[in-house]
C-alpha cells in the first residue's frame, strides 16, 4: 500500500507538465522572422497606405533608406505604437511612413505550432527624390 502515494504524485506531475506545455504552445510575445514558420507579409493595397508624395525632404536629399521596426499583431494590423527607427536618414520620410502605417494590412505570421502570432517586422523604407537634379 505504500506505493500508492508515489503513483498519485507521478500522475499529478505529468498532468501539471502537460497543462504548462499547452499554455506555451503558441507564443504570445512578438517573434522575429527566424522564429516563425511563415513570416508576416504586407497585403496588396489600393491607394491607402501610400506615403504622401508631397512629403518635404531635407534640402539636397536625393535618395536614401530608413530602416524601421514595428510589430504586426495576430489580426494582421500593425501596432503603430511599436514603430521605431533603427536607421534614420530622413525624419520626414519616417514621419510620412508613420502616418501611412495605420492603413497598411498584413497576413499575420504563423508559428511552427500552426497558430497566428505577432511578429516583429524590420523593413527598409526606400525613397528617391525625383525633383532633385
Amino acid at each position: 500500500m505504500r506505493s500508492c502515494p508515489n503513483v498519485v504524485i507521478c500522475v499529478a506531475i505529468v498532468v501539471t507538465t502537460r497543462n504548462a506545455f499547452a499554455q506555451n504552445a503558441c507564443p504570445s510575445r512578438p517573434q522575429f522572422a527566424f522564429q516563425v514558420q511563415k513570416e508576416a507579409h504586407e497585403l496588396p493595397r489600393d491607394e491607402g497606405g501610400r506615403i504622401d508624395e508631397r512629403t518635404e525632404l531635407a534640402p539636397g536629399t536625393k535618395s536614401g533608406v530608413n530602416v524601421v521596426q514595428f510589430v504586426v499583431d495576430t489580426l494582421g494590423k500593425p501596432v503603430t505604437a511599436s514603430l521605431k527607427p533603427l536607421s534614420l536618414k530622413d525624419s520626414a520620410i519616417f514621419l510620412a511612413f508613420q502616418r501611412s502605417l495605420a492603413t497598411r494590412r498584413f497576413e499575420p505570421a504563423v508559428a511552427r505550432e500552426g497558430c497566428k502570432v505577432p511578429q516583429i517586422i524590420q523593413a527598409e523604407v526606400v525613397w528617391v527624390n525625383r525633383s532633385t537634379p
